[in-house]
């Protein structure tokens, strides 16, 4: 078995060579003002049509893509809490906490250990 490089050691091949479009930027800390510049409308315009449309609004979003991304990244257990947390952009490991919390109803680390003892992510996540 060959050991990762450190720098490798969360991004899957997917991550490294050509990410899907949803996920591109998903280190960063996408605004909804930037997409409505993107898609030439206004935020308030965008915002009410991705309610309509996802049933969530807009910052709900980002955060349920990147603590989804989370989840798949923890599922590796050479990848270090805080190095997804960096991987994702944040830049407060706490804060990274209270929003998986939120998400999955447990800590990263928690999550970790139940799927690690053969749990699955479904039975882990919020209904």
């Amino acid at each position: 078995m060959t050991r990762r490089t450190p720098s490798a050691t969360c991004a899957p091949p997917t991550l490294c060579s050509r990410p899907p479009a949803p996920c591109s930027r998903i280190s960063e800390n996408v605004s909804l003002q930037q997409v409505a510049d993107q898609v030439f409308i206004s935020p308030n315009y965008l915002s009410r049509l991705f309610k309509e449309e996802t049933g969530e609004n807009f910052s709900e979003f980002t955060i349920r893509v990147k603590m989804e991304k989370a989840a798949e990244l923890l599922r590796d257990p050479t990848c270090r809490v805080y190095e997804v947390n960096e991987l994702l952009g944040y830049r407060s490991l706490q804060h990274f906490y209270k929003l998986f919390k939120r998400i999955f109803d447990c800590t990263p680390t928690e999550y970790r250990e139940k799927i690690l003892r053969g749990g699955t992510q479904e039975s882990h996540e919020k209904v």
